[in-house]
């Protein structure tokens, strides 16, 4: 019943085409990381071993999709679905752009300082690695949630859609990209291998970085590449935060992004110093978003 009445709530939002007010933050901050982007194509060209319109093309039918169901057959809840999952396939392709041409400013590496930081902790990467090689089982999960960083939006946004408050899908992209763009500019002040790479074990995003900060222009795979702040760690939170007030997916997506946490310092790219500022970097981006998007919907 709840579901069917969502499904048939009438447009009462103010409207831009397909898109309602509290929509117009997430692609106003789309457009502009695709223009620092292509500004960026023409100082530094980069070969991609994929062209991006081979990534982009879901995201003109996820928006196709919410074209008709905001002009032909007006679903609201359909045409939101259609939307964010439009933004969600469109912006890492130019996001991760951005994470290359910064490790092309080719700043002094910080692994020494993050390597003594985590000393001062007490945590130490290769005893952590060493104690997980024990349980194979483990190692295999871990792995498995660290990739559902990819996977999560394609289910958190329906769930937002049908089940969150108004604005509850702005609001959460809004904070991811504040956090993607807040970790981007970091990392070109504070670039990093990775503590695999520093134990003397290769490591692919090391390898990358390393060659972009050489000259070397690909063709490069896509993949991310900023250690610090750890970008696994602020959308793990994020994931988490999206769900707060829904009871019934709440506990799994808190589950599932726990344990996305406890694998980030396994996968050799990320010190646990990055991992606390990626926190901050989470925090910081939430609050952003919240307050911009709660004046856009009392205003």
């Amino acid at each position: 019943m709840q579901i069917q009445a969502v499904l048939s709530e009438p447009v009462i939002r103010t409207r831009v085409g397909i898109l309602n007010r509290t929509d117009l933050p997430p692609l106003a901050i789309i457009v502009g990381i695709a223009i620092m982007t292509l500004i960026l194509e023409q100082w530094i060209p980069l070969r991609w071993n994929i062209p991006a319109y081979k990534f982009i093309w879901p995201a003109g039918i996820c928006l196709a999709v919410a074209a008709f169901y905001s002009m032909v057959r007006p679903k609201p809840v359909f045409q939101e679905i259609g939307v964010y999952l439009g933004f969600w396939f469109f912006f890492p392709v130019l996001a991760t752009r951005l994470s290359y041409f910064a490790a092309c400013v080719g700043m002094p590496l910080r692994d020494g300082l993050f390597n003594a930081a985590d000393a001062a902790m007490g945590f130490h990467w290769v005893d952590w690695v060493h104690f997980l090689a024990r349980y194979p089982v483990i190692v295999t999960f871990l792995e498995f949630v660290y990739g559902s960083l990819h996977w999560q939006p394609l289910l958190i946004v329906p769930v937002l859609a049908l089940w969150g408050p108004r604005g509850r899908n702005a609001e959460f992209l809004t904070s991811i990209l504040f956090a993607v763009l807040c970790s981007i500019a970091i990392f070109i002040l504070t670039p990093s291998l990775g503590p695999a790479d520093s134990s003397g074990l290769h490591a692919y995003t090391a390898e990358m970085t390393q060659l972009l900060r050489a000259g070397s222009v690909g063709p490069y795979a896509y993949s991310g590449i900023v250690p610090f702040p750890s970008l696994h760690t602020a959308m793990a939170l994020l994931y988490m935060v999206a769900h707060r007030n829904i009871r019934f997916t709440f506990i799994p997506f808190f589950t599932l992004n726990i344990a996305m946490l406890i694998a980030v310092p396994s996968q050799g790219n990320h010190y646990l110093i990055d991992m606390l500022a990626g926190a901050v970097v989470a925090a910081l981006s939430f609050i952003a978003a919240r307050r911009l998007h709660q004046h856009l919907i009392i205003s």
